[in-house]
């Protein structure tokens, strides 16, 4: 869970610095102010200087590890006390999810190419209209399977019907297959 919240911090948390004509805010993340410094959104320098996070880093992560700790041992306690059936256990996935991120999060934000956001378990392969990535299993939790290959997903995991709907045909891809690139040289 550290390693998951470093990559986080490196990658996508927000420079506060606010600089330049207009008092612009800077764009970018810990990892592009090495080389770049304090950028606006139209790429353009307003500011010198290292990555501002605009809290105490260390104090946020304590508490946010703690947090999930804690959350994710409720849920443990919940589901064992329970006698439930998959699809039980599935929609108090669904409900604890849509708690999350209806929780003053702007989902249409979230994205990692790394760790499939709806589980935070499995690397995401499976590509949604609305730009969010999945990871086989929760293609399987939250699509209803129609073949040995075919599953259909009424609306992304992440959105939980409240932004996003559709009828996604998902293909499944065999169980050891990587990401697969075409390049073309020349």
């Amino acid at each position: 869970m550290e390693a998951a919240l470093q990559e986080f911090r490196e990658r996508y948390w927000p420079c506060t610095f606010k600089g330049g004509k207009n008092n612009q805010p800077c764009v970018n993340s810990y990892s592009g102010h090495a080389s770049k410094g304090h950028q606006n959104a139209a790429g353009k320098p307003i500011g010198e200087g290292a990555h501002v996070f605009g809290l105490n880093i260390d104090h946020f992560s304590q508490g946010w590890i703690l947090r999930v700790k804690d959350h994710v041992h409720h849920l443990y306690e919940k589901l064992k006390t329970t006698k439930l059936n998959s699809k039980d256990a599935t929609e108090i996935l669904k409900g604890e999810l849509r708690a999350a991120y209806s929780a003053g999060t702007n989902v249409k934000e979230l994205f990692s190419h790394g760790t499939c956001l709806s589980c935070l378990m499995e690397v995401p392969s499976n590509a949604l209209p609305c730009g969010h990535i999945i990871c086989s299993s929760c293609v399987s939790v939250f699509g209803e399977v129609q073949s040995e290959t075919t599953t259909i997903l009424e609306s992304c995991p992440l959105h939980q019907g409240l932004f996003v709907q559709g009828r996604w045909r998902i293909a499944k891809k065999p169980d050891h297959a990587g990401v697969r690139v075409l390049t073309l040289d020349g």
